[in-house]
């Protein structure tokens, strides 16, 4: 019954909030009445109404009205999403975390279960903590708030789950990892989002783009629908560079070596494979100003299933940083601050990573239709996760031993892309990871690495037909040998692809029209 009363609560906050928007109007117009900074019904909800300034009476123009933005709205929401899970997770999937009752809150207040270092199921921990995040988030993002205003809503949507969404004892993981991987993430769904419904602007969206930016970003789809836009802030670029590429294929055979023993086993499955990338904002273009977190920002993906599933995306963003080179310069690029969240989820290599470094991003123009394009990053993980995939206890079916484990350390990114106009590229990308195990016993460290090596071929149209080979390595040292396993491993991929653009994602040295 308290969930109940609480729901509906929420309920008609949220339906008091747009009740309330559309009787006022919200309209630009700067003498709307419920444009007043006095208007106590912008003020109950926590919207700060654009207020239109004195006109420039020197060149006889009044400036744009800034939009409007809601502190409220994306509070109410966070909190509505966090009861959806715990309702499903209590009344459906009957799971013992989400059986809250008042002494289960009590208990988190008065010390019977204190704060701890958790050991839960990987993708939950490492996925599922950063995606609720990433919806607390873009609630803020689609509520007129900047990245840095909404980047604190994560941090109250985790505080309160920890206390009054689950029984067990409040984790530090999670309240790192859901606020972080939860922003980066966010971010990246956000403009996608956006950019998905004004590409192409001002010819209106079509159904497929609404379908999808709805998948990508359900709260900005509730806040468009609730309010009409009118919360949307214009704080993106329009027309940004990017690239984008989805493919389809499958991977063919694995060999797997025991580094400790120096066995070979070889494997001959095949699973299909999806796989994508999605570069915003390329690095390269004289004309295009970033000028905001994550104006640049890379996205690569890959699924594989039946037989091993397979999943892995990594995140790099640029969050404070320079731009270098001129329209003349044939080598010019972007270098600064860099947010990074990974997560790659494979029987043999299980890692996940939320953290900054220093980096650079640029395109070196070798001749008229030929280019280089590098990105790296070296940078620092308050929080990391590593391993080797799951085991269970001998006799007790569902009681997982934990056989990866939990600390800080160190991570760096290299990709080159050798890129040829309208034929194709050859790509190398090297992904490591160095994870202390402090925060957890027991006591040691491990180095886990992926590399992918392998052509892109234009075929026909903007379709590509790719090859690559995707090594994975890993060392470890832990007091317990249990831990310890060190291996290597490689697989081959063929997929046919997808992309926006036959310029393989390379931008011409002339700036680019408007």
């Amino acid at each position: 019954m308290a969930l109940t009363r609480f729901a509906f609560l929420l309920l008609a906050l949220s339906v008091a909030a747009r009740a309330q928007t559309e009787d006022g109007g919200v309209s630009m117009s700067p003498d709307a009445p419920l444009q007043s900074p006095g208007n106590p019904a912008m003020r109950s909800l926590g919207i700060a109404p654009g207020i239109s300034p004195p006109p420039n009476r020197s060149a006889g123009l009044t400036r744009p009205v800034p939009p409007a933005r809601s502190l409220v709205i994306p509070l109410i929401e966070g909190q509505l999403f966090n009861l959806t899970f715990l309702t499903f997770s209590n009344l459906v999937s009957r799971e013992s975390f989400a059986m809250v009752s008042g002494d289960s809150i009590a208990s988190h207040f008065d010390g019977r279960r204190p704060w701890q270092w958790d050991i839960d199921i990987f993708i939950t921990n490492q996925f599922g903590h950063p995606y609720q995040g990433a919806l607390a988030f873009t609630a803020a993002r689609s509520s007129g708030l900047s990245f840095w205003w909404s980047a604190l809503y994560p941090v109250v949507s985790s505080l309160s789950w920890e206390m009054l969404y689950e029984i067990d004892a409040p984790s530090y993981n999670d309240f790192i990892t859901t606020p972080v991987g939860g922003a980066l993430l966010g971010e990246v769904l956000h403009r996608a989002a956006r950019l998905l419904l004004t590409y192409r602007s001002p010819r209106p969206s079509g159904w497929a783009a609404r379908i999808g930016a709805l998948l990508l970003e359900p709260a900005g789809a509730l806040n468009r629908g609730l309010f009409a836009g009118e919360l949307e802030r214009d704080d993106l670029e329009e027309n940004p560079p990017f690239f984008a590429m989805v493919g389809g294929g499958a991977n063919f055979g694995a060999a797997y070596r025991d580094e400790n023993t120096k066995e070979i086993r070889r494997e001959s499955t095949v699973q299909a494979n999806i796989q994508g990338r999605f570069t915003y904002g390329i690095p390269g273009d004289p004309s295009f100003v970033y000028r905001s977190p994550f104006s640049h920002f890379d996205l690569d993906f890959n699924v594989s299933a039946p037989y091993k599933p397979i999943t892995s995306f990594f995140i790099r963003g640029l969050v404070a940083g320079w731009q270098f080179g001129d329209g003349t310069s044939n080598l010019r690029g972007l270098w600064g601050l860099f947010g990074q969240y990974d997560f790659a989820y494979a029987d043999l290599v299980r890692v996940s990573s939320v953290g900054a470094g220093l980096g650079t991003s640029l395109q070196w123009g070798i001749a008229d239709n030929t280019f280089l394009q590098v990105s790296g990053v070296l940078g620092f993980m308050p929080f990391a996760s590593g391993g080797q995939g799951s085991r269970f206890e001998d006799g007790v079916p569902g009681a997982p031993l934990r056989n990866y484990h939990i600390g800080f350390g160190g991570q760096g990114t290299l990709e080159l892309r050798l890129i040829q106009r309208g034929i194709g590229w050859v790509r190398v990308a090297a992904r490591g990871w160095v994870i202390l195990g402090l925060y957890t016993p027991p006591g040691g460290w491990e180095s886990l690495n992926y590399v992918t090596v392998g052509p892109l071929l234009r075929v026909w149209g903007p379709f590509a037909l790719g090859g690559d080979i995707v090594g994975a390595f890993r060392y470890s040292s832990f007091q317990d040998q249990t831990f310890n396993s060190s291996f290597s491993a490689a697989t081959y991929r063929l997929t046919l692809n997808w992309l926006s653009s036959e310029d393989m994602g390379a931008v011409s040295p002339i700036a680019r029209g408007r």
